[in-house]
């Protein structure tokens, strides 16, 4: 199925590119980490609507563009630098990234959970919570909103981390046609075709990518072919529905973890003993429409989707051993519908959100041999099925002009079935697992005045347990796990001055039941619940150093972006109470130096992550890498209003440094190493 699609999906793209050409893109650039604007006109879906909403949440949010990714569409884990309280960062299988936001997910061994990922306001988790954010084209992305915590409440973020949506660029956005090319080093290749338009009430947009690298470790090779494409119709000023598709499919070999000997005297070899052809392919298809409209005093939307999985894994890690192939296919259906209203009573201003979603999946897992755990008898396959119903309402009544309450409550209930066949005397087995609660949030938000905002918020979230942290067997822990619920404090503030934006805020969250890695017997570990806290500092500035210092600097324009996260994340009972949570850095700071001249003909940028103290690698911290800190040099150049050259340079010092690590590992192999210095060049060419 996956080469007969890829096939059918190469020849549209090629025939797709044969199309007229069309008008010149417009529009002003926005800063990337944006947290306040006046802007009140604005497109439906664009960014000035996305900042308007952040005027009105009591609590961590951002707005993260892609015109200031360092010098071309970005990788993950460069995506979300700059947006506080996101910590991302790539596996080393592929564009695989670790995506977590407050800890979220942070034990995760493969794929990511705990928060809710949508594209477009439909999400992309399956139905049991889990997402791979290697199904997104960085390419075909207009902005990113990341609502942090409770502020994910009323877009289905009701885990921990809250809610990461991509907004997909359309024909309203990018009208005429795009064309980029980039080669880099480790034989890695990048090309992105895309066309948009408008003619009369219709809209049009799409796009392929094509990307592949050698990689820079052994048996790190990964190809990717992605095509997104959507259709909108304007029924009337008031109101619109747009059509949705995506394909990915991505192949990519398992390098496999090093040990520390292994990563000192060689970071570029795969895992000794590796055999040859280990690898995880994932194929995916998304369709799905939204309709929006109007109303006298506020804005309604109804969404439909659905998505299709398939990934294919030949399997050599954790407590599995290998044997062939597992092949795991999932269908999602998503439906839902959301409402803004304001109104008044009794002299204040409301403003109510109603949000009612439904999540139904059924996953399958089998294969030649299926798949083994140590001392079970082969599953030959199993079927999981998931459903969740989510329902919310919050209102946000405004007094004395300048203040803001915000109440929030909402209702979750998630279902689980499983179904083994295994290939021994015991057959089939079933099972299923009902967990059903409430999430809230009460928020303060003060405008201190138009260009500074304070805020606080408590808040409760609630994650049911997905299909991978319950096992691949109906042992008791099946029946034992229970919705991890989080109670969460933040205070903070957010501002825009003529010379500097950001924000700065802390949290600190009380987590009863977290799912945690622990191991069970020697070398064997599973997901238990335990007690955590969460808490941290997110911060983020922008600083216009021309207006800063009151004049112009050698005739160009000069900025210094920065983030800061400090992640605490603790064990609160059992044996490694009060010891560190593995997986994710205590503290990272970003900074970025942006130098641009007047007409925006040409930009320099320079950057650098730091992470002082490195990974605990086991719950009892007795393993720890060392800090790094990471520099990328990248610039852009306009050569006339159609083409560009781009380039840069990452890892600019050629360290070696753990970028992540196998979370509670059962042996001693845990290490994945960064790329080395890797060098990139591109055109981009717009008509």
């Amino acid at each position: 199925m996956n080469l007969r699609f890829r096939a059918m999906v190469n020849t549209v793209a090629l025939m797709l590119v044969s199309t007229p050409l069309g008008a010149e893109e417009s529009g002003e650039i926005q800063p990337e980490v944006l947290v306040l604007s006046s802007v009140l006109e604005h497109e439906p879906g664009s960014v000035e609507e996305s900042l308007e909403k952040l005027e009105t949440i009591p609590g961590g949010a951002s707005v993260n563009n892609p015109e200031f990714w360092t010098g071309r569409t970005a990788a993950p884990e460069e995506i979300f630098q700059f947006s506080p309280g996101v910590y991302a960062r790539s596996r080393g299988v592929g564009n695989d990234t670790r995506i977590s936001i407050r800890g979220s997910g942070s034990q995760r061994q493969f794929g990511d959970r705990g928060l809710n990922l949508l594209i477009d306001g439909i999400p992309a988790n399956d139905s049991d919570g889990s997402f791979y954010f290697r199904v997104i084209d960085p390419f075909g992305i207009n902005h990113i909103e990341v609502f942090r915590g409770a502020n994910g409440l009323s877009y289905g973020g009701s885990q921990l981390g809250g809610a990461i949506n991509i907004v997909s660029k359309n024909g309203s956005d990018i009208e005429g046609g795009r064309l980029q090319v980039e080669v880099g080093s480790h034989d890695s290749y990048r090309s992105h075709f895309s066309y948009g338009g408008v003619e009369e009430a219709w809209d049009w947009y799409y796009g392929y990518s094509y990307v592949e690298s050698g990689g820079y470790r052994d048996r790190q090779d990964f190809r990717t072919h992605q095509f997104n494409a959507n259709v909108g119709y304007q029924w009337s000023d008031q109101a619109e529905t747009r059509f949705y598709f995506l394909y990915s499919d991505s192949d990519a070999e398992l390098t496999g973890s090093l040990t520390p000997d292994e990563f000192r005297s060689n970071p570029r070899q795969a895992q000794p003993g590796r055999a040859s052809g280990v690898d995880r392919d994932l194929s995916t298809i998304r369709l799905g429409q939204r309709t929006k409209w109007d109303t006298k005093k506020g804005r309604w939307s109804f969404y439909t989707g659905y998505q299709y999985l398939d990934f294919d894994h030949l399997i050599n890690q954790g407590d599995f051993r290998f044997n062939r192939l597992i092949d795991y296919d999932s269908d999602e259906f998503q439906t839902g519908l959301h409402g803004e209203e304001d109104w008044s009573l009794f002299g204040l201003d409301h403003k109510t959100i109603f949000d009612l979603r439904y999540h139904r999946g059924r996953q399958k897992e089998d294969g030649f041999g299926g798949f083994v755990r140590r001392g079970e008898a082969p599953v030959i396959d199993r079927e999981n099925i998931a459903s969740q119903l989510q329902l919310y309402l919050e209102n946000d009544f405004m007094f004395l002009d300048r203040h803001h309450v915000i109440l929030g409550l909402g209702y979750i209930a998630s279902h689980r079935d499983v179904s083994l066949n295994r290939n021994d005397e015991t057959g089939d087995e079933s099972g299923s697992l009902t967990d059903e609660g409430v999430v809230y949030r009460v928020g303060y938000l003060y405008e201190l005045n138009e260009q500074t905002q304070v805020f606080s918020n408590y808040s409760q979230s609630l994650e049911a347990s997905p299909f991978s942290e319950v096992g691949t067997s109906l042992d008791p822990r099946f029946e034992a796990l229970v919705p991890q619920i989080a109670q969460t404090f933040e205070l903070g503030v957010r501002f825009e001055e003529e010379w500097a934006k950001g924000e700065l805020l802390f949290y600190h969250a009380s987590v009863n039941d977290e799912f945690v890695e622990e191991e069970t017997s020697p070398g064997v570990s599973g997901t238990t619940n335990l007690d955590t806290k969460h808490q941290g500092i997110e911060a983020a500035l922008t600083i216009d150093i021309n207006k800063a210092l009151g004049g112009t600097q050698a005739g160009v324009n000069v900025f210094l972006d920065q983030s800061y996260q400090w992640n605490d994340f603790t064990i609160e009972e059992g044996s490694n109470k009060g010891r560190q949570l593995p997986g994710i850095s205590r503290h990272v700071y970003t900074g970025r130096l942006r130098v641009e001249d007047f007409q925006k003909r040409w930009k320099v940028n320079l950057s650098a992550e730091w992470a002082p103290d490195g990974l605990v690698v086991d719950n009892a911290n007795t393993i720890e890498t060392a800090g790094f800190i990471n520099w990328r040099l990248s610039g852009e150049v306009d050569l006339n209003e159609t083409v560009s050259l781009y380039g840069g340079v990452d890892n600019l010092f050629d360290k070696n440094y753990v970028n992540s690590v196998t979370v509670n590992p059962s042996s001693d192999s845990f290490i994945n190493p960064s790329n080395g210095r890797s060098f990139y060049a591109g055109v981009k060419i717009k008509w």
